[in-house]
């Protein structure tokens, strides 16, 4: 019978062709293997419950919060089109900041907000820009506060350089 010694680091002791440790060590090992499969499953337990929650938050949002019209228009083929035509033509760099965005991180933004526009000029190219998720966070919040504030006719007469000195200032101040 041919034997090989236990592969347990340090354990010269010899066992049969078929087994990978000696009696003692293959008891350490099971109990090493099991310890591991329980840590893994309680992370992986975790990550899915993560995923799930997030995922019914979202679910909930998009049916309850979200503007259906935009969501419609957000997921069209024109506009998806048109979106990654912006990117390639302004060479995925912020207007704002001047750097280069990945492609997660870049934001096709409407510089007069869509919903202020009519229908025909929705996809006008001349008021497109790029700008990262942080800067168009700030300028929907903006936006956000002067449609609150009663001053949405005002929104409509904001151009590019106005955006570009008022969201400057907001960055510079953090």
């Amino acid at each position: 019978m041919r034997a090989h010694r236990c592969n347990w680091i340090g354990c010269r002791e010899l066992v049969p062709q078929g087994d990978k440790f000696c009696p003692i060590h293959q008891v350490a090992n099971d109990k090493q293997r099991e310890h591991y499969q329980q840590e893994l499953s309680q992370s992986l337990a975790g990550t899915r419950k993560a995923r799930h929650d997030n995922q019914v938050a979202q679910q909930k949002y998009d049916s309850q919060v979200r503007d259906q019209d935009a969501t419609a228009f957000y997921h069209s083929k024109h506009w998806v089109k048109l979106s990654k035509w912006v990117k390639v033509k302004q060479g995925y760099t912020s207007k704002v900041s001047g750097k280069i965005l990945n492609d997660s991180d870049c934001q096709v933004d409407h510089i007069i907000k869509r919903s202020l526009l009519p229908k025909e000029q929705w996809y006008d190219q001349d008021n497109l820009w790029l700008i990262s998720r942080h800067e168009h966070s700030i300028k929907t919040a903006i936006e956000n506060k002067m449609i609150r504030d009663g001053k949405s006719n005002v929104l409509k007469h904001l151009d590019k350089h106005w955006w570009l000195k008022v969201i400057r200032e907001k960055l510079e101040d953090k």
